[in-house]
C-alpha cells in the first residue's frame, strides 16, 4: 500500500492546531515512559524521522520502515547514524520472528492501512517478542484522505 503523505504531514507539523500539538507532546511523553534502553524498537511509517531521532535516545536499537520513497530520502539526508531504515510495506516485513520488544505506529499511520489493517496486525504480532508491545495512535481513520488533500 503506497501512500504519499510526507508533505501533508510536514505542513501539519509546521503549524499544528493546539489539539494536534498537545497530541504530539503526549505521544512523545508516552514513548519516554514506555521505552527503555534495553529494547529494540521499530517505527512503522517513520515519515520525517522525528520519532526515530527521539527513539534513538531511548532504546538500544532503532529501526524504521516506510513505504514512501520521499520519507526514505528525507531520512538519508538527515544522516541518522545508528538508525536502521528500510523502504518496505508493513504488510510483509523482512524482519525475523520475535525480533522487536516494541513496535510503534504513531501519527494515525495505523488508520491509513485501511483494508490492510488485519494483515499489518498479523505481521506486527509475528515480529514482536513474547510479551512485546504494539504502541499506536489513531486520530481518526479518515486522516490519510485529509492529509492527501493538503
Amino acid at each position: 500500500m503506497k501512500a504519499k503523505t510526507i508533505h501533508g504531514w510536514s505542513k501539519l507539523k509546521e503549524n499544528p492546531s493546539n489539539a494536534f500539538r498537545l497530541s504530539f507532546e503526549k505521544e512523545l511523553s508516552f514513548l519516554k515512559s514506555n521505552i527503555n534502553a534495553k529494547e529494540v524498537v521499530l517505527d512503522i511509517g517513520f515519515g520525517n524521522g522525528e520519532n526515530l531521532l527521539f527513539l534513538k535516545n531511548l532504546a538500544k536499537e532503532v529501526y524504521g520502515i516506510d513505504n514512501d520513497e520521499e520519507s526514505e530520502e528525507l531520512i538519508k539526508r538527515k544522516n541518522l547514524s545508528g538508525i536502521n531504515i528500510f523502504l518496505e510495506d508493513a504488510e510483509k516485513m523482512h524482519f525475523k520472528d520475535e525480533f522487536f520488544n516494541k513496535v510503534i505506529c504513531l501519527g494515525s499511520t495505523f488508520g491509513n492501512f485501511g483494508k490492510s489493517q488485519k494483515k499489518v496486525l498479523l505481521e506486527i504480532f509475528r515480529i514482536l517478542k513474547n510479551r512485546g508491545e504494539f504502541l499506536f495512535s489513531v486520530y481518526r481513520f479518515e486522516a490519510l484522505n485529509q492529509r492527501l488533500k493538503m
